[in-house]
């Protein structure tokens, strides 16, 4: 049920986006930059075709954001923590294995010949 709300959901989004994009925007003519009034003091003209099919998915879109919200509150909770034990025992200790026997000390380096000092 949820799967099917959120996709419906997102077509209702991409709905919207176009239908706002196709729409002819009002108030952009150059009076508009100057400080005029514009559109401001008329009365709004009808509604076009598009508009109301914006505000019908508009609509749409509010109510499906609602049914989302409340399945997602409804849903089971559940937790990858509440799956895990509490208390784990620790593992025994590892024998300690006996120290290898002394190794023979290094050999001494061989003494190396010196140059006698040139005269």
């Amino acid at each position: 049920m949820n799967g099917l709300l959120l996709t419906f959901h997102i077509i209702i989004c991409l709905f919207i986006v176009f239908s706002v994009l196709l729409q002819i925007g009002r108030g952009a003519e150059l009076g508009a930059a100057f400080g005029s009034m514009g559109q401001a003091n008329n009365q709004r003209g009808q509604a076009t075709l598009m508009s109301k099919i914006t505000t019908v998915m508009a609509v749409l879109f509010m109510v499906s954001s609602f049914a989302l919200t409340y399945n997602s509150t409804m849903s089971q909770k559940s937790s990858v923590l509440d799956s895990a034990p509490l208390a784990q025992e620790a593992p025994a200790a590892m024998p300690v294995a006996e120290a290898p026997a002394a190794m023979p000390a290094p050999e001494a380096p061989a003494e190396i010949p010196r140059a006698a000092p040139a005269e």
